[in-house]
């Protein structure tokens, strides 16, 4: 009491308290007490937790240790205080494992560059395929949805972007650790994933060895554990429709712009007066229909479902897993006069799963892993409904009619995207497309700790077996085209364009077999009180597939791949990390003695914020690492699914020899088809990666990474071979070299105020990339070529505005056609006074993002919450044109938009419209012109347009019912929830769907859903 005096004369409180683990309530020595905002008199808890310190009165006393969430406690004037304080471990900073390749690692441990994603995120969407929900919830991760169309409504991604111009630019898909190619990721029901992260440097991927080269993307489903079992359900009902379409003209608007692009050129109009009554009162369906083809082959909406039920659970010796699945959703388009048979775009999945572990001994583990799945489509007789948009996008509004008054179907011409939409979809008959596989693992695990602690061992063997199967059962019935009317009678004449054909059936069938095996021993263990830890692995794996249905030599013969691969890891005090890792592995495609190849990689992690200097003038710093990768990857795959380049392929077949005066006596030719490659090496990049990740006052979580990949010896088909070597085709060069650079990161916060809690999490991913080497002839100027430049870059002239009149047109350089005031002005690059595809020059993005960014925010309260996703993409670019954009290119084909028919949109002469004000040099189109326009229908930057977007991407609102009540139902818990997805976007294109820029409208569109969802746990 004597001591306490003068502090509190002094304003100072002397504090002292015991700090224990929650957990454990193990005393905590060397955790760090200070006074908020007073950091000046830090002191450290000793070897019992106990500690002492001095503060002022009602302050707040912050606890801090590394892999502990940091906590706050206020003081209040009372001078004999004890405050105890049990400190709740950080899992995600120490303890929590990161699923790496072929195994698992602490976080903290890991030094290469992995994006996982929590698998509740993939549960937001609608009834569509996965791909769909992964771009920009994973950073280093660019993807791109080309159509809504059921079967076809997946997105194409890249793992930091494109990295090479050659084959197999995409990442690898693996379930479970196998690789069961790209298009596995959209049959597996989200219910069934436990896990799901990204590999993206050489030193996460380095042990995929080849296949790896791109990014890797792991997968590994739910299984069973120690517990009582539970039984979940979730069920999916969606409704989705189209919110974008290309809008057209109708046909006197039509007609109008018709005309005045024949008079603007002084020409004769298309329409005469008469005839302009006869379309606006629409008093001749059959010479002048007015058809909306949206509306005559689209319903307002469409229906999918999806439903999940699994059971899991287990003992001590076995755990189970097991689930069944099923989805389908239907197309949008309008069936008429169906009554014999279904062509509707229909797609219907079942899938089982059952996954299995049982304790076999003490020291071994068996694991079954099956899955078996169906796909039912179904799809009009054309075969591809890309056609039909095609055709929607080429005929006008008065091309033909649905069908003409004495019931003969119509068709412009010969071809098939002049024939009716509605006669391709509901009177070409139909396709089924059946998929079956079976997918099954056998995994068994020897514990080795008899030999030595840590050490263990596995052996494992899948066999897959896929079929496809197609029949189709096909037609076209007999079509015509009106030539005009019998004035005496008003019959309609009708001129035959396709004869029919009868109704045929047709099949096709092919089956895939393939057989892994890889032998595994790990070594994970701790010494010196777990300051030190050493791990490692090495791994032998072979592949075997084969088609079962092989006609030829060359299919007949299995794609066969074997490697070997080795991590080694190390740790001390968890500060400093090391990690090297290899794959060695060969390739059918490269000759003996050269087949195999050693992909090694190293990496370094570093976490200073353990230092006490950390703790001391950086309180606010919990957790930061830093990050090093270098390392050595390679690819084999060639285009075209080239085999065997190295090999000469002799023709017996060849073109004949002629002798004698009559050429009475021919002998057979023999000719080298395919001239072998030789010194074929291995495609291979050298990748480094920088990474940063930092934790702020145990709240907020942020990951940079930094990436270079530098590609050699990219596969190329030689272009600068003289023609003199006599062969048939071109042989493969490793020629090309490429760079690409860029960086991803996340950031995410949690925070709880009383009972609302609120989390945000954003990400990036920016990619660039640069062609160093590209075997081509060399260019008259050095623009002309790829060397130098981006890949994929958009090329074309570049537009000065529109001409301003006659004198412009005779100073300026000649370019195509007869020019106009109004018609597009060129620059002459080259100067040569002329603009031809010399003067073609890169002037913007590819059709593929280079920065592709997402943020989630999620808050919950009580029994609700609510979870919201944007997506964005930019500097990604496409071209307008081709029929349906630019106006009356095909004469009498090609639907017009409706943009065109504003008089501020388009070059209008001031004679035609009386108006000097309508000659607007900055319009959008220029003078129209009835028929193909040479001059101003040609790639250039007036036609180039900004495909970026923001999109609202998902937005679930959900309950979950009180657990009391549930529990009086028998039931441990129910959720509801209402999920729209696709809501909307904001973007300059604004004609169609951002990501279907580049298609101009000819393709399904993109959807929009509202679903219900449904989650029961029993």
């Amino acid at each position: 009491m004597l001591l306490l005096g003068p502090l509190v004369a002094l304003g100072q409180l002397k504090i002292k308290g015991t700090i224990v683990d929650a957990a454990s309530k193990a005393p905590m020595p060397g955790v760090v007490v200070f006074q908020k905002k007073d950091s000046t008199k830090m002191v450290a808890s000793d070897a019992n937790g106990q500690y002492e310190v001095t503060v002022k009165p009602n302050a707040v006393l912050m606890f801090r240790s590394v892999g502990y969430v940091l906590k706050e406690v206020a003081v209040s004037a009372n001078p004999q205080q004890v405050i105890n304080v049990e400190l709740d471990a950080v899992q995600s900073s120490l303890e929590e494992v990161q699923v790496v390749g072929h195994g698992v690692q602490r976080k903290i441990s890991v030094t290469g560059a992995i994006s996982t994603v929590d698998v509740k995120e993939l549960n937001r969407g609608s009834v569509t395929s996965l791909s769909n929900m992964l771009a920009g919830r994973v950073a280093g991760l660019i993807g791109v949805q080309g159509s809504g169309e059921p079967g076809k409504d997946v997105s194409e991604f890249w793992i930091r972007g494109i990295s090479t111009f050659g084959a197999n630019s995409s990442a690898l898909v693996l379930i479970d650790g196998i690789d069961r190619g790209a298009g596995s990721l959209n049959d597996i029901d989200p219910q069934d994933i436990e896990s799901f992260s990204i590999l993206k440097d050489a030193s996460a991927t380095a042990v995929y060895g080849a296949r790896g080269a791109n990014g890797v993307v792991l997968i590994n489903t739910k299984r069973g554990s120690e517990d009582k079992m539970s039984i979940n359900a979730n069920v999916k009902s969606m409704v989705e429709w189209l919110p974008r379409l290309p809008k057209y003209l109708g046909a006197y608007d039509y007609a109008r712009l018709a005309n005045e692009a024949r008079i603007v050129r002084g020409e004769k109009s298309v329409y005469s007066d008469e005839i302009f009554d006869i379309i606006k009162y629409n008093m001749d369906p059959d010479l002048y229909p007015d058809i909306n083809w949206q509306e005559e082959i689209l319903n307002s909406r469409t229906y999918g479902s999806q439903a999940n039920l699994n059971i899991a659970g287990g003992s001590k010796i076995a755990r189970y897993y097991m689930s069944g699945s099923y989805r389908t959703n239907d197309a949008i388009y309008k069936q008429s006069g169906m009554e014999q048979y279904d062509s509707n775009v229909k797609r219907k999945q079942y899938g089982f799963r059952s996954n299995i572990d049982v304790d076999v001994t003490k020291s071994t583990k068996l694991a079954l892993t099956l899955y078996a799945k169906l796909i039912d489509m179904n799809r009009p007789g054309i075969g591809t409904t890309d056609l039909i948009w095609g055709t929607v996008s080429n005929l006008t509004p008065m091309a033909v009619p649905v069908a003409f008054s004495n019931g003969q179907f119509p068709a412009y011409g010969k071809a098939e995207n002049q024939t009716s939409p509605s006669v391709l979809l509901n009177q070409t008959g139909f396709y089924t497309d059946k998929s079956n596989a079976i997918e099954s693992i056998i995994n068994l695990k020897q514990d080795l700790s008899v030999i030595t602690k840590g050490l263990s061992a596995s052996v494992l063997v899948s066999f897959d077996n896929a079929n496809y199967y197609t029949t189709g059962r096909t037609k076209m019935p007999d079509l015509y085209k009106a030539v005009g009317r019998d004035w005496n009678t008003g019959k309609l004449l009708t001129q035959k364009t396709v004869v029919a054909t009868p109704s045929s059936f047709s099949s096709s069938s092919y089956g895939v077999k393939t057989i892994y095996i890889e032998a595994k021993t790990d070594y994970a263990r701790s010494f010196m009180d777990e300051r030190l830890r050493i791990g490692g692995m090495l791994l032998y794996n072979q592949r075997d597939l084969q088609r079962t249905d092989a006609r030829t030599s060359l299919l007949a013969i299995p794609k066969r791949s074997q490697g070997v691969a080795a991590r080694f890891t190390g740790s001390l005090d968890d500060v400093y990390f090391l990690e090297g890792n290899f794959g060695y592995n060969g390739s059918e495609n490269f000759p003996k003695g050269q087949r195999m190849g050693f992909f090694p990689s190293v990496s370094a992690g570093w976490v200073p914020s353990s230092y006490k200097f950390f703790e001391e003038h950086l309180p606010f710093v919990s957790f930061m690492k830093f990050r090093y990768s270098f390392g050595l990857v390679g690819n084999d795959q060639i285009n075209n699914n080239t085999r065997f380049p190295y090999l000469t392929t002799i023709d017996v077949n060849g073109p004949s020899y002629v002798f004698g005066d009559q050429g009475q006596t021919s002998y057979g030719g023999v000719v080298e088809s395919v001239l072998g490659s030789t010194g074929l090496v291995w495609e291979k990049a050298i990748k480094q990666n920088f990474g940063l990740d930092l934790t702020l006052l145990s709240k907020i979580n942020i990951t940079i990474d930094g990436f270079l990949d530098n590609r050699n010896n990219i596969f190329m088909q030689r272009a600068t071979l003289p023609g003199t070597i006599g062969t048939a085709t071109v042989p493969w060069g490793n020629v090309g070299k490429m760079k690409s650079w860029g960086a991803d990161g996340t950031i995410s916060y949690r925070r709880n105020i009383g009972a609302v809690s609120l989390e945000g999490r954003g990400n990036f991913t920016i990619t660039r990339d640069k062609i160093l080497e590209y075997d081509e002839v060399k260019p008259r100027y050095p623009y002309l070529g790829r060397k130098g430049t981006s890949n994929n870059i958009t090329r074309g002239l570049i537009a000065l505005g529109l001409f301003r009149d006659e004198a412009d047109i005779e100073n300026s350089p000649t370019q195509f056609g007869n020019l106009l005031p109004g018609d597009i002005k060129y620059q002459d690059v080259n100067g040569d006074g002329k603009i031809d595809s010399d003067d073609i020059v890169p002037i913007g993005n590819s059709n593929i993002p280079k920065l592709m960014y997402g943020l989630a925010l999620s808050t919950s309260w009580k029994n609700f919450d609510l979870n919201v996703f944007f997506r964005g993409a930019s500097q990604v670019d496409y071209f307008r044109g081709g029929i349906g954009y630019y106006p009356f290119a095909g004469g009498a084909t090609g639907n017009v938009l409706t943009i065109v028919n504003d008089p501020k949109n388009r070059y209008i002469p001031a004679e035609i419209s009386g108006d000097p004000s309508t000659e607007n040099l900055n319009a959008l189109f220029p003078r129209l012109t009835y028929g193909d326009n040479s001059n101003n229908n040609r790639p250039s930057t007036h036609w180039l347009g900004d495909a970026s977007y923001l999109r609202l991407k998902t937005v679930e609102f959900g309950y979950s019912i009180p657990k009391d009540f549930a529990k009086r139902m028998r039931i441990k818990g129910i959720r509801l929830s209402v999920i729209g997805d696709n809501l909307h976007v904001w973007d300059d294109v604004k004609l169609w769907d951002p990501e279907q820029a580049s298609s101009n409208g000819a393709v399904y569109p993109l959807t929009r859903s509202f679903t219900l969802n449904a989650q029961v746990t029993f």
